[in-house]
């Protein structure tokens, strides 16, 4: 693979980084998303999302649904039996390997897949990942397990992330 330079690596291709990606490509930024995964991938977890998320991602229901699991979800009872009905969309049933893959693709952003996080050093005004990708500014969204995030020591981070922080803040 040659040498790949942008604005800005986003680490984490699924809701969150692909929405970022969506943002900064909508504002003229150059940017790549790596993930370590190939899409659409298997993603076990919550399979439902609200109508606000809906309308904060722009998601075009009528187009999204076109050979997508896009289950509205009415009649939501909450209280005692009989209390509190509520008559109108309070969610919509998604599946997670479709979601996840069809925000990606309509990001915008340059896609590296199926390429795990090793390595990111400080070169002059810009990171160097995995001495492939060279950024201005590289983002975590990798989840509950970003490499990027235990780097900077945001979560808790391998022995090897706290040298390579080391070395790398040391230049």
């Amino acid at each position: 693979m040659l040498m790949e330079s942008c604005d800005v690596l986003i680490v984490g291709g699924g809701p969150a980084g692909s929405t970022c990606a969506r943002i900064l490509h909508q504002a003229g930024m150059k940017v790549i998303i790596m993930d370590k995964k190939h899409f659409p991938r298997s993603k076990v977890c919550a399979g439902w999302i609200t109508p606000e998320v809906s309308a904060t991602l722009e998601l075009d229901a009528e187009e999204y649904s076109q050979g997508r699991v896009f289950q509205p979800i009415i009649g939501l009872c909450s209280g005692t039996f009989g209390r509190k009905r509520v008559d109108k969309v309070v969610s919509y049933g998604i599946l997670r390997r479709e979601f996840d893959e069809y925000l990606l693709r309509r990001c915008g952003a340059q896609l590296i897949l199926g390429m795990e996080y090793k390595a990111m050093v400080k070169d002059g005004n810009e990171w160097r990942v995995n001495d492939l990708i060279h950024a201005r500014l590289v983002i975590g969204a990798g989840g509950h397990f970003c490499p990027i995030l235990a780097l900077w020591g945001l979560k808790r981070a391998s022995e090897k992330s706290r040298s390579l922080l080391r070395k790398s803040n040391s230049n």
